[in-house]
């Protein structure tokens, strides 16, 4: 007999928990009850690692009901658009607990990739207020990707373009929807100086509550927790592009990789280290619940001083 999630109680799936105390994939503490979102049926007990991977993979596989795509599977399907590619070495034990082949998967995702037809550019002033659901973006599209690629260029263009801009070219599907934010897959750029000029903004904001010093810590822990993760490996172009949108050339060694760092708090390169750190930890984790990208890099300093003390032991 099928179990189906929606119809457990909490009771039934407190029991079933105890039935399977360990991950389905990797035999660690079974903490989430995994289900087919389509079916409702349950599949096994799993950590909340695996099952933060799987769901990952699974949405993926079906276009996002909301904005975007939920962040890992937004990459696969970045990495897809740019190269026709995906690294899935991290997936190999999760493909036969879906039950299906890692070609099968690759091929369901291109075919919801196919339904990306439309390509929009959307833009906003950078301001010293946090982009939300209440940002105003102008948007043009949809386009042809020459005429993208030229929208792109005259938007990143500090002479014709005066203000520090945020902007988002999208692949969306062709759903009727004229969106006023950006939505489905999203490519992230800025223009020439423009998180340079971000900093400034939340360091004066800052400065102007008396907070400047909070900053001051933010960039001590950046230097001190998130630099060495960034170094401690031979990182890759589309790594290194992706936290530093205008680097010329791809370092070509530690001391150049170290200079394109910088001191000054960086959330791009923040992610990467942050996902670095919960590839060597593993379930080694300070706080379980940071299994999660988005908690993890919510508690960013916490979880790289963590894998700095670490370093020498368990990682």
């Amino acid at each position: 007999m099928k179990l189906l999630y929606s119809q457990m109680s909490d009771k039934e799936k407190e029991k079933y928990r105890s039935w399977h105390p360990n991950c389905a994939i990797c035999g660690h503490v079974a903490r989430s009850i995994d289900h087919d979102h389509e079916t409702d049926v349950v599949r096994g007990a799993l950590c909340q690692r695996c099952n933060s991977r799987i769901g990952s993979l699974e949405c993926a596989l079906r276009l996002p009901k909301g904005r975007g795509f939920q962040s890992l599977a937004g990459d696969l399907h970045r990495a897809y658009a740019q190269t026709g590619a995906m690294n899935l070495s991290r997936f190999t034990d999760d493909f036969p607990y879906l039950g299906i082949t890692e070609d099968e998967f690759i091929h369901r995702l291109a075919a919801v990739h196919t339904l990306l037809t439309r390509r929009f550019i959307y833009w906003t002033e950078i301001t010293s207020v946090t982009l939300s659901s209440d940002t105003l973006w102008q948007k043009v599209g949809p386009l042809t990707e020459e005429q993208a690629q030229r929208t792109l260029s005259r938007l990143q263009d500090p002479a014709s373009v005066p203000p520090h801009l945020q902007i988002t070219m999208t692949l969306e599907p062709d759903d009727g929807i004229d969106s006023p934010v950006p939505r489905t897959l999203g490519f992230s750029y800025h223009t020439p100086g423009a998180i340079q000029y971000r900093i400034e903004l939340r360091r004066n904001q800052e400065s102007s509550i008396g907070l400047s010093t909070d900053f001051q810590k933010k960039c001590e822990a950046y230097v001190r927790d998130v630099v060495p993760i960034l170094l401690s490996r031979a990182l890759t172009a589309a790594q290194i592009h992706a936290a530093d949108v205008w680097l010329k050339s791809v370092p070509k060694n530690k001391n150049e990789l170290r200079d394109a760092i910088g001191d000054w708090y960086s959330p791009r390169w923040v992610d990467i280290a942050v996902q670095i750190a919960l590839e060597d930890l593993g379930d080694n984790l300070p706080n379980p619940k940071w299994a999660s990208f988005t908690r993890a890099r919510f508690h960013w300093q916490e979880l790289c001083a963590y894998w700095n003390s670490h370093r020498q032991g368990s990682i």
